[in-house]
């Protein structure tokens, strides 16, 4: 191959220097999106340029044009692209989003991305947002807010040149449908109550397809005029009393009032000290009806909960909302078990589906990676926060990788120490109420770990 000496590359100085490109071009010209398109797009908006020849390694590059050489020449001496290979550049590879940004990113010579150990979205999203800032992309003549897919891959590339780098437009035509879709304004398909979740549909304006959201349950609003029975509390014992809520006037819930000399709920039970991790969540738990104890003047902390047993605490702490079918799925659920009503409700709200299709094992002890998946899932699934750091909830292919960190990151766990969470531990009935009760109160700063 002939020898070629590089020469000094006009566009970046250009750039450099905001030195004016010249008149606009009076029609874009199309190049493929593969790495000798881009280089060669490239080459032309900045306006390369190779004096001398200078050798080149690669044995898959006949065929090229001279032009396409200078291009590949310019591009490799100007680091805005590398060869996948020692001796092979692969000028007919595909280039996605990523990589155009960031090769427009370096031949306008902007200061390198290095963080190779990240993933590539992170490497990508630096020449995208300075691209975007300088108004430089157009896909698909589409609105610029759209969301950049880094792994998409255009059919075409293309580009109109302004009076200098800041004023040209680089055009990347994606395939249709566009790089996502364009969802509208949404509208509420099932209004939301104080005992389930609603939902929000919205529509792709380009293809039709729909999406949903979970809406956020209401609040209950317990309204003591609508009284339905009570028990009054006296010096000893406490009392009991059932309000029916006024924003769906059938739902009732269980409020328990301390004894006339109680100052606090859990010094009703002798094992539960006043300085553990428990002592209020268990205190809580028994005022609003969550759970009473195992005997008398016993909670028994330490005990292993059932499935049915969790299910049921959550459907007490939500208000003990009425399920909208009585058609019990599973073949293990008596129809007039304690626990029935609460395992429909959660079946009905994706809180649990059962050990199979058709059993869901009410008598099998409740792990804390079962536990806070339930919660997770009564709270519409929300993200954790990035990575956590339990040695022993590492994978994201587990189904409570999510569930775990979103407790963690919320203040409703801590783990059993400050590296574990021990998801296959069982979970117990102080940890239990514990968990219930952080994710129905503010963030709190922990003192003791749950083991």
């Amino acid at each position: 191959m002939s020898k070629r000496v590089l020469g000094l590359v006009l566009a970046l100085v250009m750039v450099l220097t905001m030195l004016p490109f010249g008149a606009a071009a009076a029609e874009a010209k199309t190049y493929p999106a593969t790495r000798i398109g881009l280089c060669e797009m490239l080459y032309d908006l900045f306006d390369g340029s190779v004096t001398e020849e200078v050798p080149l390694p690669f044995v898959d590059l006949d065929g090229l044009s001279e032009h396409q050489l200078d291009a590949v020449i310019w591009a490799l001496a100007n680091h805005i692209t590398s060869a996948p290979g020692e001796t092979h550049f692969v000028p007919n590879m595909y280039v996605t989003n990523g990589i155009i940004v960031t090769w427009i990113y370096r031949a306008a010579g902007q200061p390198e991305v290095s963080t190779p150990d990240v993933p590539p979205y992170y490497f990508y999203d630096r020449p995208e947002r300075w691209c975007r800032e300088h108004n430089l992309l157009e896909i698909n003549g589409a609105d610029e807010s759209l969301y950049f897919d880094h792994a998409g891959i255009p059919d075409s590339l293309a580009f109109q040149k302004g009076e200098d780098i800041y004023h040209s437009k680089i055009i990347i035509n994606m395939p249709m449908p566009h790089v996502t879709h364009i969802w509208d304004d949404g509208v509420v398909t099932r209004a939301p109550t104080c005992s389930s979740v609603g939902e929000m549909t919205y529509t792709c304006t380009i293809c039709g397809k729909t999406r949903t959201e979970k809406l956020q349950v209401t609040s209950p609003e317990w309204d003591e005029s609508t009284l339905d029975k009570s028990t009054p509390a006296t010096g000893t014992a406490p009392g009991y009393a059932f309000y029916h809520c006024k924003i769906c006037g059938q739902e009732t819930i269980l409020v328990r009032t301390p004894a006339l000399g109680d100052n606090a709920l859990a010094q009703d039970f002798t094992d539960v000290a006043a300085d553990q991790f428990y002592t209020e969540p268990v205190d809580w738990a028994v005022r609003r009806g969550v759970t009473n104890g195992t005997d008398k003047g016993v909670f028994t902390p330490d005990g292993t909960c059932t499935r049915a047993q969790v299910v049921t605490f959550l459907w007490r702490a939500y208000g003990c909302p009425e399920p909208e079918t009585d058609e019990i799925p599973f073949v293990d659920v008596e129809k007039d078990a304690y626990y029935t009503d609460a395992v429909l409700w959660a079946n009905e709200n994706g809180i649990t589906n059962g050990t199979d299709k058709t059993h869901f094992s009410p008598e099998r002890p409740c792990t804390r990676a079962h536990v806070v998946t339930f919660l997770w899932r009564a709270e519409h699934e929300l993200q954790g926060a990035g990575f956590g750091t339990f040695e022993d909830v590492r994978s994201l292919n587990e189904y409570y990788y999510h569930a775990v960190y979103w407790a963690h990151n919320c203040g409703i766990t801590n783990g059993t120490d400050a590296t574990h969470f021990s998801p296959d531990a069982p979970c117990t009935r102080g940890q239990i109420v514990t968990f219930i009760y952080r994710t129905f109160s503010e963030p709190v700063t922990f003192i003791f770990y749950e083991g």
